[in-house]
């Protein structure tokens, strides 16, 4: 069968920021707050317990840092591994991946998750349930939201960094680190296979001002903080948010839709689409569904074999440079 791995890279050296700012107590402890309060929960309440969760965090953090991670690990899924500088981290990980592999496993699962992030409570289980023992397959779930200081917003994504890589265990597991997660949908028209998954949204990406790349997009579509109470274990992180701008975002929105339609930059038909959205993504769950399984059989009327898309992958440009050894505690 298979294994599934959260792979949650925390303060890694990967080239996005100097070592030394990584190792900054008042960045770390802001950011090891919002890894405990938002991202930890939403995955320590899965729904779906089959997983582990590998964690890594450079061996020179901070003890007081230290410590926090060390209470996590009464929960056995939660799997903290402390890395040196001057490491390859793509064979690393396949190296500490193979470490929990059995004998009778033939596939693995691996999932991206920022630490700084969250999943809905059956996030896992709904990875799971796209396992049909293909040999490789990316697994990307459409619908999610953004948290910002001015409110929650719903996004559509076609390659966001919740990505899932299902593969067959050989000699050269790839894993969903291998590459940039805004290459995958480019490359799907290339024949990888990449599956649209349309459920309720299933991740948050929360903007903060400690975050890199990570911004609000122009098509962000308010959202009520409500929304989040049933599928997602966040209610304590989120009670810090205020709903006030609600309105006022949702005016904003329908102020750009109608300038839009008024200078005939988007179609009558997307102008109704995004307005059924704002009312309830769910109502548009079965068109993007059916869609996608259009375009799906198409791409793989033409499929790479195994081999074409693991070299299509390893082609693409990469973040985790050369950073030499581990240390577990």
């Amino acid at each position: 069968m298979f294994q599934h791995f959260i792979i949650t890279p925390f303060n890694v050296d990967v080239g996005l920021k100097a070592r030394s700012e990584l190792l900054d107590c008042g960045y770390l402890r802001r950011r090891f707050k919002l890894f405990q309060e938002f991202c930890f929960p939403s995955v320590y309440n899965q729904t779906n317990q089959n997983f582990k969760w590998l964690a890594f965090f450079d061996y020179e953090t901070p003890d007081e840092i230290k410590e926090k991670i060390k209470s996590l690990q009464k929960w056995s899924n939660f799997i903290p591994i402390f890395t040196q500088e001057n490491m390859d981290f793509k064979p690393f990980l396949v190296k500490i991946i193979h470490q929990y592999l059995k004998p009778e496993d033939t596939h693995i699962i691996t999932t991206w998750l920022d630490g700084d992030d969250a999943i809905a409570n059956d996030f896992i289980e709904q990875v799971q349930q796209q396992f049909n023992h293909q040999s490789f397959e990316y697994i990307n779930f459409f619908y999610g939201y953004q948290l910002t200081k001015d409110g929650l917003f719903f996004q559509k994504y076609l390659a966001n960094q919740f990505l899932s890589l299902i593969e067959q265990i050989d000699d050269n597991i790839l894993t969903c680190k291998i590459m940039r997660h805004v290459d995958i949908d480019p490359l799907s028209k290339e024949g990888l296979p990449v599956r649209q998954v349309v459920t309720s949204p299933l991740w948050i990406q929360l903007i903060h001002e400690d975050n890199v790349l990570s911004k609000l997009y122009y098509q962000a579509i308010p959202q009520p903080l409500g929304k989040l109470k049933q599928d997602f274990s966040v209610q304590n992180f989120v009670s810090n948010f205020s709903n006030d701008l609600y309105i006022y975002n949702c005016k904003n929105y329908l102020k750009y839709l109608f300038s839009k339609v008024f200078k005939s930059k988007i179609l009558i038909q997307t102008f109704l689409g995004n307005l059924i959205l704002l009312m309830n993504p769910k109502f548009l769950i079965t068109y993007y569904q059916k869609k996608f399984e259009q375009e799906y059989s198409i791409i793989m009327s033409h499929q790479l074999s195994i081999l074409e898309m693991k070299t299509l992958c390893l082609q693409q440009k990469s973040i985790w440079r050369k950073s030499g050894n581990i240390t577990q505690e």
